[in-house]
């Protein structure tokens, strides 16, 4: 006697089993991709110490030869983003700040804020050839993190800080003490702080 047998297969196993050949088949021995040579860096902006609500800055970060290598600018709470491997010096500072510009900010050692002159005004009635300029005002920035001198930054890792600017304008009362000999009245007093 003989018999036929037959026997069919239902769709979800003919799916289920082509599944299962198409995912060995498709199994290939690689080596592993790394990550370019950059490292994530996060520095929190912490106004807290120094009273003031947050504000706009500007993070320079500059490599161990003091040369700029990436500005970013408009931070208002943390700076997050890569790097490349290495260590780097930091100059945060507000970008709100009154009457002040930066200028030499291409290298580390010769980034500095400086007073801008202004234009003569009513209220101002300098001597011929003395320069005039108004009181900068709200001034702060810091030239290091909170927890190091520079910013360590290693492959395939996260580095964490944060800095504090401070402020950088003080401010300065000049009192002019005028005594006179008998009735003899003051007419003028001329004076020039540099």
């Amino acid at each position: 006697m003989k018999r036929e047998l037959t026997r069919y297969m239902r769709p979800a196993k003919i799916v289920a089993l082509g599944t299962a050949i198409l995912s060995l088949a498709g199994c290939v021995k690689r080596d592993l991709e790394m990550r370019p040579d950059e490292g994530y860096v996060e520095i929190a902006l912490d106004w807290t110490k120094t009273g003031m609500t947050s504000r706009s800055a500007r993070y320079l970060f500059y490599n161990e030869a003091g040369m700029l290598v990436r500005e970013v600018s408009g931070i208002t709470d943390c700076f997050k983003g890569t790097l490349p491997t290495g260590t780097y010096h930091l100059v945060v500072h507000n970008t709100d700040a009154s009457q002040v510009d930066w200028q030499g900010c291409e290298k580390y050692e010769s980034a500095e804020v400086f007073a801008q002159p202004t234009q003569y005004s009513a209220d101002h009635h300098p001597a011929d050839g003395v320069p005039c300029i108004l009181e900068p005002r709200d001034v702060f920035a810091v030239g290091s993190c909170n927890e190091s001198e520079t910013v360590k930054v290693r492959q395939m890792d996260t580095t964490r800080l944060s800095v504090t600017p401070t402020e950088l304008t003080k401010q300065v009362a000049i009192r002019f003490t005028v005594e006179t000999d008998g009735g003899q009245s003051v007419r003028a007093l001329h004076g020039v702080l540099a």
